[in-house]
C-alpha cells in the first residue's frame, strides 16, 4: 500500500489501492458463470431433484433395495441402494467388463445426469408397472387385520357372526376389490360374500364352491407374505433391455411358459419343460443363430456317464437300439461310424475318448424334430421333444437344462414369419439341415415367480431354484 502511495501520490495512490482491492473482492465472491448452478450441492437432495427424487426413492423400495422403513433417507443411503441396482443390472446381464456402480454413479452425479440415469434404469414395460401397483396393493393389504378362521367354520348361507365383517374386508383386500357403502361392517353371510369367496377360489386355481371348504381354508391361513418374492421378480426386469427389441422369445421359467412378442404385441403363448433343480435352466439374453431341423443329438459326459453307459451295460445293442452311432473326433479321414460290433473289441472307456456318441434323427431323439440354436449360450438351446405327455404336468422342471417346447412348428412358423411352410417341408430333410433366421429374433430366459396378467391377476409361481427366498 505504502509503495503504490508513494508511486502515484498520496491520493492517487490510495484510490488505486481501493480499487485494486475492490476488484479483488469482487473477483473472489462472483461465481464461475461457465458451471452449472448448485455445483457444489448437486445430488438426490438438491434442488434440481426435487420431484425425481421422491419417485426413485419410492421404485428403490419396491425393488427391496431401500428399506421401505426410511420416510426420507439420505444421500449415502440413495447412493447405495442405487449402486446396488447397477451391480444387479450388471450380474443379470452378464455384464462383467463394463465400468462399476462407483464409477457410473460418480460420472452421472459429477456430469449432472442423474435423471438420465434413472431413466436409464427404470424399465419401460407394462408388466413392470403391473409388479408396483400390485406391490403397492400387497403392502396396503397387509394393514389389513386376518380373520380368525376357526370362528368361520361351519357357518353358513344366512348365518351372523362379527367375524365374517373381517373375512369379508379381507377378502376384497386381497382380490382388490372395493365394497359398497356399508358393506364392510356386513357381519351376515351373504351372497355377496359367497361371490367374494369363489373369486378368491378361481384366482388360486382352488374348486370354486363359493364354501370355505378345507383346501380353500389351507390356502388362506398359509398364504404367507408374498412380498419377498413380488419384489424379487421385479428386481428380474433389470435383466431386460429397457425397451423390448421388435421380435423377442421371452421364458419365463419358474412358469414353464414361453411367449413370441412382436411390436410389443403377444403374439404366441405356449408351454415349456425346463431344467431339473439339479440342472437348472440358466438366465440369458442371446438371439436365435439358426434352426436345425431332423437335428441329431450329442449327449453331454454327464448324462453319457449316468445315463447311457448304465444302459450299455446291460444291454450290449441297448444304444444302437434307440438310433445311436460312434463317430471318431477326428473324422477328416473316416467317411462311416465305428459298428457297434466292432465297438466290444475295445475298452469303453477309452474308445470313449476317441469317438463322440451321437444319437440320429427318429423317434426317440430327444430333440424331436427342431433345434432352435442360440448364440453364445454354452450348449443350451430350445427344442421339439417327443415326451409330448411331459407337457401335462403341473411341475414341468424335468430338462437337463435345456428348455423343451410344447409346438415348436408354431414357433417355426412365428420366427420365420412363414405359417404353415416349415411344417411338413422341414421333417423330410435330410438329418442337420440348419437354416439362418433372416430377421433378428431375441431371447430372454427369466427367473420372475411373480407376474401380473393383462387383467391385473398377481399369478405366483413355485420357487423352483430357491431363488426368490
Amino acid at each position: 500500500m505504502e509503495a503504490i502511495m508513494g508511486r502515484f501520490g498520496t491520493t492517487a495512490g490510495l484510490l488505486l489501492a481501493v480499487l485494486l482491492f475492490a476488484a479483488k473482492a469482487s473477483a473472489i465472491q462472483l461465481p464461475d458463470q461457465s458451471s452449472p448452478p448448485f455445483t457444489d450441492q448437486y445430488g438426490w437432495l438438491s434442488p434440481e431433484l426435487t420431484d425425481l427424487t421422491p419417485q426413485w426413492v419410492s421404485l428403490l423400495q419396491d425393488w427391496g433395495v431401500l428399506s421401505a422403513d426410511i420416510e426420507t433417507p439420505s444421500e449415502e443411503e440413495i447412493n447405495t441402494a442405487t449402486k446396488k441396482v447397477l451391480a444387479l443390472r450388471a450380474e443379470l446381464r452378464s455384464e462383467r467388463n463394463g465400468p462399476s456402480p462407483d464409477e457410473i454413479l460418480s460420472r452421472a452425479i459429477k456430469q449432472h445426469r442423474l435423471p438420465e440415469l434413472v431413466n436409464e434404469l427404470t424399465p419401460e414395460y407394462a408388466g413392470f408397472s403391473r409388479l408396483r401397483k400390485a406391490i403397492s396393493a400387497e403392502i396396503r393389504r397387509q394393514t389389513v387385520p386376518l380373520p380368525e378362521f376357526g370362528l368361520l367354520t361351519g357357518l353358513s348361507l344366512g348365518q351372523s357372526h362379527p367375524e365374517v365383517a373381517v373375512f369379508r374386508t379381507y377378502l376384497a383386500n386381497i382380490l382388490d376389490h372395493a365394497l359398497p357403502p356399508g358393506m364392510q361392517e356386513r357381519t351376515v353371510w351373504d351372497p355377496s360374500l359367497v361371490l367374494l369367496l369363489k373369486d378368491y377360489q378361481r384366482q388360486h386355481n382352488l374348486d370354486v364352491s363359493g364354501h370355505l371348504d378345507e383346501h380353500t381354508l389351507r390356502h388362506l391361513k398359509f398364504r404367507g407374505n408374498p412380498l419377498p418374492a413380488m419384489r424379487y421378480s421385479l428386481r428380474q426386469w433389470l435383466q431386460l433391455p429397457k425397451r423390448m427389441p421388435d421380435r423377442t422369445v421371452l421364458v419365463n421359467i419358474p412358469h414353464f411358459e414361453l411367449l413370441f412378442i412382436e411390436a410389443g404385441r403377444v403374439e404366441l403363448v405356449m408351454p415349456v419343460i425346463v431344467g431339473k433343480p439339479d440342472s437348472p435352466t440358466p438366465r440369458l439374453n442371446s438371439r436365435f443363430g439358426s434352426v436345425t431341423f431332423n437335428p441329431s443329438w450329442t449327449p453331454p459326459v454327464s448324462i453319457l456317464k449316468t445315463e447311457l453307459l448304465p444302459l450299455l451295460q446291460k444291454d450290449p445293442f441297448a444304444l444302437k437300439k434307440r438310433g445311436f452311432e460312434l463317430f471318431p473326433l477326428d473324422a477328416s479321414n473316416v467317411t462311416s461310424p465305428l459298428g457297434w460290433e466292432d465297438f466290444w473289441q475295445h475298452e469303453n472307456t477309452r474308445i470313449l475318448g476317441r469317438y463322440v456318441l451321437r444319437q440320429m434323427p427318429g423317434n426317440n431323439n430327444p430333440l424331436g424334430r427342431v433345434r432352435f440354436n442360440l448364440q453364445q449360450t454354452q450348449a443350451i438351446y430350445l427344442h421339439d421333444t417327443p415326451q409330448k405327455q411331459l407337457f401335462g404336468e403341473s411341475r414341468r422342471a424335468l430338462s437337463h437344462g435345456c428348455v423343451r417346447v410344447a409346438d415348436a412348428g408354431s414357433l417355426v412358423d412365428a420366427i420365420f414369419k412363414q405359417p404353415g411352410r416349415y411344417r411338413g417341408l422341414s421333417f423330410q430333410k435330410q438329418p442337420d439341415w440348419h437354416e439362418a433366421l433372416e430377421s433378428d429374433v431375441s431371447v430372454h430366459f427369466v427367473y420372475m415367480p411373480v407376474w401380473v396378467d393383462t387383467s391385473g391377476s398377481v399369478l405366483v409361481a413355485n420357487d423352483i431354484y430357491g431363488k426368490a427366498s
